[in-house]
């Protein structure tokens, strides 16, 4: 690929966020279901069976009275017949669609390399590939989405405000707690678990996959937890159904509703649910759901709907009223 389509700083240099989003005005803890439809890592590619794990996933979720939000790729949004149970979803309420924008996946292609992330391209190049995403995806479903998943977390500086520039209102992108720099991509461990704006696009509503930097101390005593963070033994986790086990998954929750947070994001990719850990993964999602809906009183939403309780930046006095300004 040509070098000249490339940002010299790129996803490498985010701008932390401006500040937290308010509170939801209702007091229980919510719990947001990401599904992205595409593989999780590379080799990226178009697949035939993309959504067979489809059916594992709904099936929970109707269970527990879930939405979850699906991500879609270029390459699935453009397979009419293998998008068809899913628009069906979304028509019967049962699910809604973000853009998942895979730059490999994603025209004008041009050599783009596979795990290139969205926020190293040139500006130009990434407001084209997410315009022909949103496009064919408004032309499967008669309307563009409003949230945005860019591949491997890979927000660049200038993304945020081409988000906004397009429509999008929520940025599903990023989980704390990782260092994603030796990939091209962000420093998140500093970043927050809870909602956010950005520098300067007060307009774009942060949701981040929910992670966090946790020690072996953590949720125990908070003495030995600082002093495991200054030795160097906490470690990144995800609230991801294929990434841990659900006791895993339930420790991270404790740690944050400790910690005040009280918007989760619980990452169940549709490949999870198929295969050789297909079902270790269906009961995995089926236990965090248990006990986030039950014993610890949460409530499930949508990304789209925690936009329309928080997604507006109040007009506040205070040391973060005014945004940093955005460099692009």
């Amino acid at each position: 690929m040509d070098p000249a389509t490339l940002r010299k700083d790129g996803s490498a240099d985010l701008l932390p966020p401006s500040r937290l989003a308010p509170q939801p005005a209702d007091p229980r803890p919510v719990l947001l279901v990401l599904a992205p439809t595409h593989r999780g890592s590379p080799p990226f590619s178009a697949r035939p069976d993309a959504l067979a794990g489809l059916a594992a996933l709904e099936r929970i979720s109707a269970q527990h009275g879930v939405v979850p939000t699906y991500a879609l790729d270029h390459a699935l949004a453009a397979d009419g017949r293998q998008l068809e149970p899913l628009i069906n979803l979304c028509g019967s309420g049962r699910a809604e669609l973000a853009a998942h924008l895979v730059p490999a996946l994603t025209p004008p292609l041009d050599g783009t390399p596979a795990p290139l992330m969205p926020g190293n391209l040139k500006r130009q190049l990434e407001r084209e590939k997410l315009g022909v995403l949103l496009e064919r995806i408004a032309g499967r479903l008669g309307s563009r989405p409003t949230v945005l998943v860019a591949a491997r977390a890979g927000v660049g500086k200038s993304s945020p405000g081409l988000f906004t520039e397009a429509g999008i209102r929520v940025d599903a992108s990023l989980t704390p707690g990782f260092d994603l720099r030796a990939e091209g991509g962000a420093d998140l461990r500093a970043f927050p678990a809870s909602p956010y704006f950005y520098p300067a696009v007060p307009e774009l509503l942060g949701v981040p996959q929910t992670g966090a930097l946790l020690s072996p101390a953590s949720a125990r005593v908070e003495s030995l937890a600082a002093a495991a963070r200054l030795v160097g033994l906490e470690r990144p986790v995800a609230f991801d159904v294929g990434a841990g086990s659900a006791a895993r998954n339930l420790r991270l929750v404790d740690v944050l509703l400790a910690r005040g947070v009280r918007v989760f994001t619980l990452v169940a990719r549709v490949e999870d649910f198929t295969g050789p850990r297909g079902s270790q993964s269906a009961a995995t999602f089926a236990a965090v759901l248990v006990r986030m809906l039950g014993a610890l009183g949460a409530r499930a939403s949508t990304h789209a709907g925690l936009w329309s309780e928080i997604g507006r930046l109040p007009e506040v006095d205070g040391p973060y009223a005014k945004s940093r300004r955005a460099r692009v």
